[in-house]
């Protein structure tokens, strides 16, 4: 700092730390978004990317038990991590190529995969309700010709 700062009102003797070019991800950009207003669930779920990620937002509402289940092609897409927002109760159960998640109530979750696909990828969701199929869509995760 003090090599390329040539300012002498700036007291620098006591800073301490690393300084790094800025190599902060690429911005997300927009995939797909559905709303869902059904009887037993409503809320949202939207796709977005970066290069090599694909971050999903979960955001849904049910009175019942509801179970949330995520397909995808693991040639393409790899689960690498996810995080509840709010402390209500949950569970979280993975394979090779699903991923489930069981709650109630109001819940919201970012869920982030490793996207090794060169263009869109599609992740299926499915909605059940005391085991019964309520909702079903393919999501595009939006990496159209990249």
């Amino acid at each position: 700092f003090a090599d390329v700062n040539r300012d002498t009102s700036v007291d620098i003797s006591k800073l301490y730390g690393t300084m790094l070019a800025d190599r902060s991800p690429e911005k997300l950009q927009p995939g797909d978004n559905v709303e869902i207003s059904l009887d037993k669930v409503t809320g949202t779920i939207t796709t977005m990317h970066t290069k090599g990620l694909v971050l999903v937002q979960v955001n849904l509402r049910s009175q019942q038990e509801i179970e949330t289940i995520f397909d995808f092609d693991s040639g393409f897409l790899s689960f690498m991590g996810y995080r509840q927002l709010g402390d209500a109760k949950s569970s979280l159960s993975i394979s090779e190529n699903s991923l489930r998640l069981r709650n109630i109530g109001d819940k919201r979750y970012l869920l982030l995969f490793d996207d090794k696909a060169r263009g869109a990828t599609a992740l299926k969701v499915k909605i059940l309700s005391s085991g019964a199929l309520v909702y079903e869509k393919p999501l595009s995760t939006g990496r159209e010709g990249q």
